[in-house]
């Protein structure tokens, strides 16, 4: 398997212990296994690609579950210095995540509950951390960390995933089949 990005390996004002909602992250990760239950190897080589082009590698995949998180599929990744919630798998959840001057919030769309809150932390990093957040396990989250890189998907959706990754980058990656059965869009 090939690899996916995030985009922050070591954040400026984010503690260790802070999980960040990130736009750039292809999926949730964590440096720390002990907030992991049901925590499984991965076996297949995976690897995250940072925004200073770091590769670090994948080695298991379990659920946070802390008081205030409930959260499946998130890859531990130990090289990296933060904890990061996919903006991208949690829309892919059907959730609606809203963001003004100073807070945050993720909203389930079927049911209209909120089910996660945080804050933005002002100075030089300006990060959304989210302070709770109970996603379910539901068959329409995406399984496994295998099937994000490797599953059907639009050239659009790559770039919006990526951080709005440059066009001719998302194509260098579509084209040595990290990115799994996607076609190149030349629009870009």
């Amino acid at each position: 398997m090939g690899s996916v990005s995030v985009a922050a390996a070591s954040p400026v004002g984010a503690s260790q212990s802070s999980w960040v909602l990130d736009s750039g992250a292809s999926f949730h990760v964590t440096s720390d296994s002990s907030q992991l239950v049901d925590c499984k190897t991965v076996h297949d080589g995976a690897s995250v690609q940072t925004t200073d082009d770091t590769s670090c590698s994948i080695t298991h995949q379990g659920s946070l579950s802390t008081a205030h998180f409930t959260v499946p599929n998130v890859s531990l990744v130990p090289q990296l210095s933060m904890n990061l919630l996919s903006v991208g798998q949690i829309t892919d959840q059907n959730c609606f995540i809203g963001f003004d001057d100073s807070s945050c919030f993720v909203q389930d769309h079927r049911s209209g509950t909120v089910i996660g809150t945080g804050h933005r932390r002002r100075g030089s990093s300006n990060l959304y951390i989210l302070d709770t957040l109970s996603l379910s396990s539901s068959a329409g989250s995406t399984a496994h960390v295998s099937t994000v890189a490797s599953s059907a998907s639009s050239f659009a959706k790559w770039h919006h995933r990526l951080g709005h990754l440059c066009g001719s980058r998302l194509s260098t990656l579509i084209t040595s089949g990290c990115l799994g059965q996607t076609s190149i869009d030349s629009s870009f």
